[in-house]
């Protein structure tokens, strides 16, 4: 019996979500068995008849299916076939490789009431006679999934190349068991079953055209085991000629490697267990990446100076904490933070250097819970006085980090992995954020706390069961009055940042949620309120407590809030008279032409402008046409996003503005720090929004081949960028250091010490012992130079001179100082990092 088959005899198959190429289907006999083995063909005339020849008992227990990919070597012949006991002849007349074949093949065997298939390739490699037996016992006994293995105890494998044999035994299989959470030994053997209950699961979704190759023989192993399906191994014999043509689709160098990329692709693709390893793996480095860019500006981001000099003043205050816990106990000095009356370095020489501090005062500003709770803490641990900074640096870091990766997770789970990237390149690029971020006094991860728990909440507060109106102000309240403890700035940007994640959920759900929106903002508002009035009751009950009064105590108490804030200028000193009598424009002339800020426009700092330029362009695009233009190509969905994101975007300018309005005199006296205000949330959102709108735009802009071209272009000119700078920076370091040669020799002659220190760009100058903690630096010269320093040493005090080994690259800065009393010169040698010498400079100091 001869007949065509249908594609409309698919039934369900052919409506459902199944996708599978044309072909023309002949059937030359009527089904006679449960279980059909689709035998999956490609020009292989001759093999495939031998084959057939010996699976002539094969066609009496099981059907035989011939599934061809559109052979033209004369492959497909009906009559032999029919002689051989062939059941049906399938020929893919479509698009797709073996995926297409496979789908093809079952959605027919599925359609024609199979209960289990089995496949296996038409080359003539398998026995097939005596491996059919397993599968079939296989089945019947409940398995799912059966995948023939040449490697088991029982199985056989002769002439395998040697290529293939270990790319099966390193790569392949341990790759596929990794993925799967199976153990396999043999995944590139086509020698395999499946039941019916395993390809009709709906939640499978394998039968697509995006596996057109071999990806499907992955996807249906990794899913099985995912999916709780019955898994089993059972020993195969594949043979390979001993000599002559080896019959493989995969051929040479470059089929190999497009073989491992669609592996590899494939289990990143399909295996939760690989996705989820990756995701730890990348929110750990992640994490340290950040921390050691925030506790030791450990990849080199902004001038090592800055970074170790930035806002020291403050955080003396804390130093000055843990001084007065040790000398004077837990509760002195009502449990302010406390300045040392001379100058500020004094409190880390005190601190690091064991001394007791005789003269200081409480600093009745605010609470100063960090100070005391640290301080008790380390007391507690009984650290050294150097590890208690330097583990205080590095817990404060690492709860900045956390937050911040926090942020990433959320942005990579709410907008993609795109826009989670472009955010972490721009965190780490972000001077400002790094000098404040292991700062002590300033417990930076306080600023994003509520912003970050609030995003991740928001949903839930705002859409989950009754409407947490209460649950949102006493959050908010909670996470103020915890970053007051710790001091009162910024708090209005801050405040404003909280807000953020309730108007980028509202805005981001498609039923009208305004009045919800409307009362969380309302809620995050009032609760900043309350934690604020809260945290400064506290304050002053503790503060009453040093003064004889409560009237003089509440005088006091309201000079320290009036002078930053609304008071008379005729009663504070000139510099908070001067603050007091300004107003915004003063303080935004000065913000923007403020000359303390250390930017050098390097190739970072003009990426972070553009950054922020294209968030602007991202506007643009939202109001004209982005929306219209992605409905043809992307979820509608997106535009929504996209909406909110904006809008979101939008309204978070108001939070670094929010501080100048609300602290006027506050901002007049530190505007040379209020560039941190637009970290937060504006260089969080910024890089959010531009990633996501590139990320669907790029696709329809660009050329898939001409935009990697212009990756790869982009890539090497950051490299080479950054490679130059580091050569011209050091050269600039030793040309300043040779125009300075009669400054060292003058220093030399007055028997100071003098420290060169290449990474930090400074020539410091003092006249006793010198540690990293307690030095403010005498700047001799200004240098660029970025790095990581070498040891300084004498190499002969006879010629009087000493060797700088300065290695391109980037590390923690090593502080050392040397006795320049007696050289006759310094010399400065850059190395390759083999060793060898590349370029040596001579400084002489008579």
């Amino acid at each position: 019996m001869k007949s065509s088959f249908q594609v409309g005899d698919l039934g369900r198959y052919a409506d459902g979500p199944w996708e599978f190429p044309s072909f023309e289907s002949i059937e030359l006999r009527s089904k006679g068995s449960k279980i059909c083995i689709c035998v999956f063909v490609l020009n292989e005339v001759g093999r495939l008849a031998r084959q057939l020849e010996k699976m002539r008992t094969v066609a009496e227990r099981v059907d035989v299916l011939v599934i061809d990919g559109g052979s033209t070597d004369g492959t497909v012949d009906l009559e032999e076939f029919a002689a051989a006991g062939v059941r049906a002849v399938l020929v893919k007349k479509g698009e797709g490789k073996l995926g297409a074949q496979m789908r093809m093949a079952f959605a027919f065997a599925l359609s024609q009431g199979y209960e289990g298939v089995v496949t296996v390739d038409g080359n003539d490699k398998d026995d097939v006679v005596s491996g059919l037996p397993r599968f079939l016992a296989a089945l019947d006994a409940g398995y799912d999934h059966v995948q023939g293995s040449r490697y088991l105890a029982e199985g056989q494998h002769e002439n395998t190349p040697l290529l293939r044999h270990l790319g099966v035994k390193w790569i392949h299989a341990p790759l596929v068991s990794l993925a799967s959470g199976f153990r396999y030994t043999d995944t590139t053997n086509g020698f395999r079953a499946y039941s019916r209950r395993f390809l009709e699961d709906d939640a499978l979704r394998a039968m697509r055209a995006d596996f057109s190759g071999y990806e499907l023989h992955y996807v249906l192993a990794i899913e099985a085991v995912q999916r709780g399906f019955r898994v089993l191994e059972v020993p195969v014999v594949r043979r390979y000629p001993a000599s002559g043509k080896i019959p493989t689709k995969i051929v040479g160098l470059r089929g190999n490697l497009r073989l491992l990329w669609s592996l590899v692709a494939t289990c990143g693709r399909v295996s939760r267990r690989l996705q989820r390893a990756a995701l730890v793996v990348s929110l750990v480095a992640a994490f340290l990446v950040l921390t050691a860019a925030f506790r030791a500006n450990f990849w080199g981001t902004v001038n090592e100076v800055w970074f170790q000099r930035h806002q020291r003043d403050s955080e003396s205050l804390v130093i000055g904490r843990f001084n007065a816990i040790r000398d004077k106990g837990l509760l002195s000095s009502g449990n302010f933070l406390t300045r040392s009356t001379h100058e500020h370095v004094t409190e880390y020489r005190n601190w690091l250097g064991g001394l007791t501090q005789e003269h200081f005062h409480p600093y009745h500003s605010q609470l100063g819970l960090q100070g005391t709770l640290a301080g008790a803490a380390f007391q507690a641990m009984r650290l050294s006085a150097k590890e208690t900074l330097s583990v205080a640096w590095l817990l404060n870091s690492m709860l900045l980090s956390g937050l911040l990766v926090a942020f990433l997770e959320w942005t990579r789970r709410r907008y993609g992995a795109t826009p989670a990237l472009l955010t972490f390149l721009v965190l780490l690029n972000t001077p400002w954020l790094l000098v404040f971020g292991r700062n002590l006094y300033w417990a930076t991860w306080a600023w994003f706390l509520p912003f970050v728990a609030f995003l991740w909440f928001s949903r839930r507060l705002m859409f989950c069961g009754v409407e947490r109106f209460w649950d949102v102000l006493f959050l908010s309240a909670f996470f103020i009055a915890l970053k007051s403890t710790t001091g009162y700035e910024y708090l209005s940007t801050i405040t404003v940042a909280a807000m953020v994640p309730f108007l980028l959920e509202g805005m981001s759900n498609p039923l009208p949620a305004l009045g919800r929106t409307l009362r969380s903002l309302l809620a995050v508002g009032a609760g900043a309120v309350l934690g604020c009035v809260s945290v400064l009751f506290i304050h002053f009950f503790i503060f009453s407590q040093v003064f004889p009064s409560g009237r003089e105590a509440f005088f006091e108490f309201s000079k320290i809030f009036a002078k930053r804030t609304s008071g008379s200028p005729d009663h504070v000193g000139q510099e908070f008279a001067e603050s007091l009598s300004s107003d915004f424009t003063s303080v935004f002339n000065g913000y923007l032409n403020n000359q303390v800020v250390v930017f050098e426009w390097t190739a970072k700092q003009i990426i972070y402008g553009t950054l922020l330029a294209a968030a602007l362009g991202a506007l643009l695009l939202n109001r004209f046409g982005a929306p219209t233009l992605w409905k043809s190509a992307r979820d509608e969905s997106d535009a929504l996003r996209l909406r909110a994101l904006t809008t979101a975007f939008i309204f978070a300018l108001f939070a670094p503005f929010s501080w100048h309005v609300l602290a006027l005199p506050h901002s007049f006296v530190h505007f040379h720090m209020n560039y941190v205000l637009w970290s937060l949330p504006v260089t969080l959102l910024a890089p959010v929004l531009v990633g996501f709108v590139a990320e669907r735009l790029w696709p329809l802009l660009v050329p898939r081949g001409v935009g990697l071209l212009l990756l790869m272009a982009l890539a090497v000119a950051g490299v080479s960028v950054y490679v130059t700078n580091q050569e011209a920076a050091f050269r600039k370091f030793a040309f300043s250091c040779l125009g300075k040669a009669a400054t060292l020799h003058a220093l030399a002659d007055a028997g100071a010490q003098v420290s060169i220190v290449p990474a930090s760009n400074r020539v410091c100058l003092k006249s006793e012992p010198f540690d990293a903690y307690s030095v403010r630096p005498f700047e001799i010269t200004s240098m660029s130079a970025q790095g990581e320093p070498g040891e300084m040493r004498v190499l002969s005090q006879t010629e009087g001179s000493f060797t700088l080994p300065f290695w391109r690259g980037r590390g923690v800065v090593v502080w050392t100082t040397l006795p320049l009393q007696g050289l006759k010169n310094i010399q400065l040698l850059l190395r390759e990092h083999d060793g060898r010498v590349r370029q040596t400079w001579e400084i002489p100091v008579h």
